[in-house]
């Protein structure tokens, strides 16, 4: 027992962003680099290539997205919202059920699907369970929103494995949409108000009497616009509608970021990332618009604006911050991950205009290996930092690392 309590202590279990993180992003590597012999022809994965397809999506969203989001809400309740940091034996439990979860859909046939679900579906239970009760006692209130997020991601996955249990594509197909809309959410919340704070703390530094600005309504209605999308979509009004709500959220989002004073910070690479990735969902909802009008020929384009632009831009800035921050470092990125951050920009744009364009597949897979570089330069570059101890807390910070207060938000 004493053996087993000095393993959970160890520096990977100290943080919930240090496992998820360096998981996360490795099995993000392994899906894409399955998912590249499948596009050019060389293979039909398991299941065909329909079959494959799915379930590529599935653990793009479900296996990695969940990681890396579930990484980040652990590290931030504890920073932001006081709360008790889940760490050590606690932590190891969570990750250890994450990894089931992996091996049990890898292993495919050998499993049946049944079993593969419940494996797979305990991790966001065991995360309620572990992280949920903390959250009562936390004063500011907007951190229930967790709750609806989590359960809203839970039965999205659950909705994928009745439809695959009943071969029923379409209903599988609704529960990867409701966990995609659930994800742009969390970046709605995670993106739209700390974005904006973090750009303030440092613009007082570089820009002094420079402010961010902003109403507080439409932050409120940026909230209130991904549930109408999700709704609309999942129970199919019609398409006047879809769209109708998809360029509102265009104009409401648009008008949210409008004050962030998004020029003043090109000087500072992990702040920009970060506004590029919410301009990305703005233009994930216009395309939804024009695919809802019937205007664009391939369907789904905007949901690879936002799972490439978005989320990609948004996780590298988030997680270069946060591995840098709470490792006692400076928060200023290596320059060859600046680098990345290009390129991530330049995966979006080909995936998704080029899909407007009818692209090849050697563009997508151009697309793929620009999306992937990133994550393979930040395990190259910061994995030790996830697997060592942090620098001493008494090491001089600067200004613009410090995190918000809950007030803030």
């Amino acid at each position: 027992m004493p053996g087993k309590q000095v393993f959970f202590k160890i520096p990977l279990f100290k943080s919930g962003f240090r496992p998820f993180f360096l998981l996360g992003s490795l099995y993000g590597l392994l899906l894409m680099l399955f998912w590249l012999p499948l596009t050019i022809g060389l293979s039909h994965g398991i299941g065909g290539s329909s079959g494959f397809m799915i379930w590529h999506q599935h653990e793009m969203l479900f296996g990695f997205v969940a990681a890396i989001v579930c990484g980040f809400i652990m590290t931030a309740l504890p920073s932001w919202a006081k709360s008790k940091e889940i760490d050590n034996g606690k932590l190891a439990l969570l990750v250890a059920i994450w990894l089931a979860g992996r091996i049990a859909v890898v292993a495919g046939g050998m499993v049946p699907k049944p079993l593969v679900g419940l494996i797979d579906l305990a991790f966001p239970v065991a995360f309620l369970i572990i992280a949920g009760p903390e959250l009562f006692y936390v004063k500011n209130r907007f951190y229930l929103l967790l709750f609806p997020f989590l359960l809203a991601f839970f039965f999205g996955n659950l909705l994928f494995y009745i439809g695959m249990i009943q071969s029923d594509f379409l209903l599988a197909g609704k529960g990867i949409r409701l966990g995609i809309y659930t994800i742009i959410f969390h970046c709605t919340v995670v993106g739209g108000f700390l974005t904006p704070i973090f750009t303030e703390t440092a613009l007082q530094e570089s820009h002094p009497g420079c402010h961010v600005f902003g109403y507080r309504i439409w932050d409120w209605l940026s909230l209130i616009t991904i549930p109408l999308l999700a709704l609309s979509d999942l129970l199919e009004f019609d398409q006047i509608w879809q769209a109708g709500f998809a360029f509102s959220s265009v104009f409401i989002h648009g008008m949210r970021m409008s004050g962030w004073r998004s020029s003043r910070i090109l000087d500072k690479p992990v702040l920009w990332i970060m506004h590029l990735g919410y301009a990305w969902l703005v233009i994930a909802f216009a395309l939804k618009g024009l695919e809802d009008l019937g205007l664009l020929t391939e369907s789904g384009i905007w949901v690879h604006a936002f799972t490439v632009g978005t989320l990609g831009s948004l996780m590298m800035g988030f997680m270069t911050r946060i591995v840098l921050r709470h490792t006692g470092r400076p928060v200023t990125p290596h320059p060859f991950l600046v680098v990345c951050y290009y390129l991530m920009f330049v995966s979006g744009l080909v995936r998704v205009f080029g899909s407007v364009a009818g692209a090849s597949s050697q563009l997508l897979i151009l697309s793929a290996l620009f999306w992937a570089t990133p994550f393979l330069v930040y395990l190259i570059i910061y994995g030790k930092m996830l697997v060592q101890p942090s620098l001493p807390a008494n090491k001089p910070v600067q200004k613009h690392e410090v995190e918000p207060s809950t007030t803030s938000m």
